[in-house]
């Protein structure tokens, strides 16, 4: 979408064709943010003026989604108005989302609709096989990421049974692939999807990860394990 909505000035690709695309993308993706970013794209391809308002407001949303990457860059594009402080809406929803940086994302939901692409940028993400999340694994290795790097990429493990029991289960294997043992430096903080913080127990986290204590917190979209 990015590539369609940002084309080179000397493309000679027509606004038609370049929206007849667009239609074929958002045909073959579900995600609860694609008719927003699909809306600031079309506003591109056409040049049609957006304003400091809606285009702030959008990246904000899009922030706390964590749709970052590509996604934001599109509205942030999109805007014609005040640049500098289109330009720092979009720095700060970037920082707010590095300072709650961490080394492994845990994603518990069989139907993830979230920027894997993005978390997986900046930490390995360990996600729950499903039709509709392996179709978006596929989708980010093709992109050159690669499943054996241990800061960066994608895995996948079998699901099955209550998240909280998922969760405990997978949290050895994933200490063993990210802990003292493994990675240098080893993992400091882990962020779980798609799991409330009331349906943990962090005594039984700490135990699966062969750890005394852990502090967990929670996020706007699950949660936060700390060593």
């Amino acid at each position: 979408m990015h590539e369609i909505a940002r084309r080179p000035r000397s493309s000679r690709t027509s606004d038609e064709r370049c929206i007849a695309l667009l239609r074929e993308l958002e045909a073959k993706f579900a995600h609860p943010m694609r008719s927003l970013v699909s809306r600031f794209a079309r506003r591109l391809i056409l040049d049609r003026p957006t304003s400091t308002w809606t285009c702030t407001s959008a990246m904000r949303i899009l922030g706390r989604a964590g749709c970052l990457g590509d996604a934001i860059n599109i509205v942030h594009s999109a805007g014609t108005e005040d640049l500098d402080e289109v330009d720092r809406v979009k720095n700060d929803v970037v920082a707010r989302s590095l300072s709650e940086h961490v080394d492994v994302v845990v994603v518990l939901d069989p139907d993830f609709a979230g920027d894997l692409r993005g978390l997986s940028r900046g930490a390995h993400v360990w996600i729950v096989g499903s039709e509709a999340n392996e179709r978006a694994v596929r989708s980010v290795r093709e992109r050159g990421a690669d499943p054996n790097d241990a800061r960066t990429g994608v895995t996948t493990f079998r699901g099955g049974g209550a998240r909280d029991e998922l969760l405990c289960e997978i949290l050895g294997t994933i200490d063993e692939h990210h802990g003292i043992h493994a990675a240098d430096p080893p993992w400091s903080a882990m962020r779980v999807v798609g799991l409330g913080l009331d349906e943990v127990d962090a005594a039984r986290v700490a135990e699966s990860l062969r750890l005394d204590n852990v502090a967990i917190r929670a996020l706007d979209a699950g949660l936060r394990i700390e060593r």
